[in-house]
């Protein structure tokens, strides 16, 4: 029988309609939630275990710059940035696929030196480091170099993937209620390699962590479960169960990439890439090469059935709609 409309106690209500478990992949058992009370939009979207693939940002070129000290709502225009570099890096990556994220060490301890990284997620990525002593520095960098796959001659290479953790509390507070016990758990087993990061997207999917260069991005994340992602990424493999996306693809890719791997239970990091995305309207065609053989996943952007808080600010909710599968052929 379809569900009748109400309104839930936290915040949430289902709508007219049924919420399709079967053609969807939902969340796995997850840890306690931190969450102290509804409407947490991440305690809504767990409760109704939203559907992860296709929610991931969409980038291909990432400028990251380590920013210690508190930040406001945009964390660019809003730290202890200088304010002159500050809105001119913002106002250059809002005409490109960039996304200029500031993070800092957990603890807030400072490194030695500014850390900044340029990382590029398409098919061929890359991940290099340059130390600073100035940030006015960051005034002469072309960020169009971001989105090539020809890895520039600035800074150092980077080897280590990075964990970048959204913990942006002035954004979003489950952003910081889920994203810092991700940190502590990530921290003790990759010191080096884990930053506490400004808002990535999609707060109710929090805990959320972008891996770089990739641009993999994976959320609803626990301790336990931030733990078996980061076990999967040193491995050379993805984690299905808590992958949204791969932030060089535009979303119906996105989920099309997870929903052949899972048909064909592919885990190796390399082994998927996307040949071609035909869309129209709400349906999708998307034409895969998975470990050598082309796939095509066609899929459908359809309503979820359940209305929530995209944000914890927001003042009112909406269903989102979710990517449903519905074939996978070769």
């Amino acid at each position: 029988m379809p569900q009748q409309g109400h309104r839930e106690g936290g915040g949430y209500r289902l709508v007219p309609g049924t919420v399709n478990r079967a053609s969807s992949p939902t969340l796995p058992p997850v840890s306690t939630s931190p969450a102290p009370f509804p409407p947490a939009c991440a305690a809504q979207a767990r409760v109704v275990e939203e559907p992860l693939p296709g929610t991931g940002p969409e980038t291909t070129g990432w400028l990251v710059i380590e920013q210690p000290g508190a930040w406001g709502h945009d964390a660019v225009t809003e730290s202890d940035l200088d304010p002159d570099v500050a809105r001119t890096l913002a106002e250059r990556a809002a005409d490109l696929p960039v996304r200029v994220q500031i993070v800092r060490r957990p603890g807030h301890r400072r490194s030695v030196q500014r850390a900044v990284f340029l990382a590029h997620s398409g098919p061929d990525p890359w991940l290099r480091r340059i130390a600073l002593q100035d940030t006015r520095d960051l005034l002469d960098l072309d960020l169009t170099v971001l989105l090539s796959p020809d890895e520039p001659d600035l800074g150092e290479p980077e080897p280590a993937p990075l964990y970048l953790v959204c913990t942006h509390a002035k954004r979003d507070q489950c952003c910081a209620l889920w994203g810092r016990p991700v940190v502590a758990a990530l921290e003790e087993r990759r010191p080096r390699q884990v930053w506490e990061s400004s808002h990535v997207g999609g707060h109710r999917f929090a805990g959320n962590v972008v891996v770089l260069p990739d641009g993999l991005t994976y959320g609803g994340l626990g301790p336990d479960e931030a733990l078996t992602m980061l076990e999967a990424v040193e491995a050379g493999e993805v984690d299905l169960d808590r992958l949204r996306g791969r932030s060089s693809l535009p979303a119906p890719a996105q989920a099309a990439e997870v929903f052949a791997r899972r048909h064909a239970g592919e885990r190796r990091a390399d082994a998927c890439r996307v040949l071609s995305v035909d869309a129209d309207g709400e349906d999708a065609a998307v034409t895969v090469e998975l470990a050598g053989d082309p796939l095509v996943v066609r899929l459908r952007h359809e309503p979820l059935g359940v209305e929530l808080l995209a944000g914890c600010d927001k003042p009112a909710p909406a269903d989102p709609g979710t990517w449903r599968l519905v074939s996978v052929s070769p």
